[in-house]
């Protein structure tokens, strides 16, 4: 297993031959994919039901109120549902918000 400082960097070691496969996010992935249509497959999806959170210092509540406030604002302004079709993602993927 090896690290790589960009994404690009992981997806070009695929293309050079070098590795046979990257452990990428899913939005990552859409992008390359939609890039390279019918090139490469996705061997593995992590099932939907994964839940992921933010930590940050409990000194500085402040964040929380505004991490969820722009959560919300891109859900409310249909940013995150635009980014989900442009990657041509399932846009509750990025429903985020809970």
């Amino acid at each position: 297993m090896a690290g790589y400082p960009k994404v690009a960097d992981e997806f070009q070691q695929i293309v050079v031959g070098r590795v046979d496969a990257v452990w990428e996010t899913d939005t990552a992935v859409s992008d390359w994919m939609i890039k390279y249509p019918g090139k490469y497959e996705v061997g593995y999806a992590a099932p939907k039901t994964d839940s992921y959170g933010i930590y940050f210092q409990k000194n500085k509540p402040d964040l929380q109120t505004a991490l969820s406030a722009a959560l919300k604002a891109l859900k409310g302004d249909g940013t995150l549902s635009t980014l989900a079709k442009k990657y041509q993602m399932d846009p509750v993927v990025l429903d985020v918000i809970k």
